[in-house]
């Protein structure tokens, strides 16, 4: 039976092990996490898990300037596998590097593909109506 994570020490070393080798990626990537709790249905607060995000240098697309960005938060509950905690991992680096990508991306110095844009933004950019 695979490892369950119920504290936060487990989690620490668990993401510890993961690492990027003879990659152009390297980012010097950092995983970090805090400790949600909730209350149940008594209102005694309870561990629930972790907020877990990546962290990663990088340079800012506006400025040039090299700073630690992070990325999304997703969360780990408490009793999960080593397994969903090391695929979670991934997804978080995975979405990173494709908005990092969608940034960086550009045609006619524009990016066109840029992730802040809002929902409404590009909807109303599919109606026509320019900013």
């Amino acid at each position: 039976m695979e490892q369950k994570i119920n504290s936060n020490s487990e989690l620490a070393e668990v993401i510890s092990k993961i690492t990027f080798k003879n990659t152009v990626l390297d980012f010097k990537w950092r995983f970090e996490h805090r400790k949600v709790i909730v209350a149940d249905s008594d209102t005694i607060p309870r561990d629930a898990g972790w907020l877990i995000w990546v962290s990663f240098e990088r340079p800012d697309t506006l400025t040039g300037i090299v700073a630690r960005g992070r990325g999304r938060d997703e969360i780990i509950w408490a009793g999960s596998t080593v397994s969903a905690v090391v695929k979670t991992c991934w997804v978080l680096v995975e979405l990173m590097v494709r908005h990092e990508l969608m940034e960086g991306f550009r045609y006619d110095d524009c990016r066109i593909f840029n992730p802040h844009n809002s929902v409404e933004e590009l909807a109303n950019l599919q109606k026509g109506k320019l900013p």
